[in-house]
């Protein structure tokens, strides 16, 4: 299968639930009932495919941010990238982006 983004993957995962394109194209056209245009969260919920990996949980179950190379603070729809981690700096309300340094 070939992702909108140029990438391939493996056609048997497509349609399996799991984003595996980095655009989360793998699991839209013919996929469900979010239509051509649309990313599916998994749960029933559509998004724009422009929202996907946008360091904003926009899918009530964060599923739009799940492999993106970003980490999400735990309860909240606040996504970090990677430089933003153990730089001594809390920027997770909980300072989860500080534990475990």
């Amino acid at each position: 299968f070939v992702c909108l983004s140029g990438d391939y993957i493996l056609e048997d995962l497509r349609c399996d639930g799991v984003p595996h394109c980095w655009d989360g194209s793998d699991e839209g056209t013919g996929c469900s009932a979010c239509g051509n245009e649309k990313y599916s969260c998994g749960d029933g919920q559509c998004i724009s495919y422009n929202l996907v990996c946008d360091a904003y949980a926009d899918c009530v179950n964060g599923r739009d941010e799940e492999r993106c190379g970003l980490f999400r603070c735990r309860g909240h729809n606040i996504c970090l990238r990677e430089d933003q981690l153990c730089d001594n700096k809390v920027d997770c309300p909980r300072g989860d982006d500080e534990k475990f340094c």
